[in-house]
């Protein structure tokens, strides 16, 4: 279960990163917020996003079993250029997700539409091979 009310503005910033490179990627979700992996093709750029839950005004995350293991993490594919056009609609405006994994779509609410994204089949996305072990000094903060 996964349930999160967040401005529109510092997602679409978050987003558009991620967007250069791909339209569609793995999102990971984990108590303390979302992760994002993407690379081109080629393997010369690479995103990776990590948004805490502090980030978001409401943050709701509960692991479900699954076949008697506790999933720490719940795995989608989604397509981040919906979701980033549906969030350019309300710019600076709390927006609501709510994930509904039997309906398999991540559904955007806001004050004046309601939306949902269909969520991808994590086979059919690219997958990361593995991520550079690299030491940055420079660090952004949203």
């Amino acid at each position: 279960m996964f349930e999160a009310e967040i401005n529109a503005g510092i997602l679409i910033e978050c987003i558009e990163p991620i967007t250069a490179i791909t339209d569609t990627a793995v999102l990971t979700i984990v108590a303390g917020g979302w992760n994002v992996k993407v690379a081109d093709p080629a393997n010369v750029a690479m995103v990776s996003l990590e948004l805490q839950s502090d980030a978001f005004d409401k943050f709701e995350f509960e692991a479900k079993p699954s076949e008697g293991i506790v999933m720490d993490e719940i795995k989608i594919g989604l397509d981040f250029m919906k979701l980033l056009g549906m969030l350019r609609l309300w710019e600076w405006k709390k927006v609501e997700l709510k994930l509904d994994e039997h309906a398999e779509k991540l559904f955007v609410k806001s004050d004046i539409f309601d939306y949902s994204i269909g969520l991808i089949p994590l086979s059919v996305l690219r997958k990361i091979k593995k991520v550079p072990g690299m030491n940055f000094s420079a660090h952004v903060i949203v």
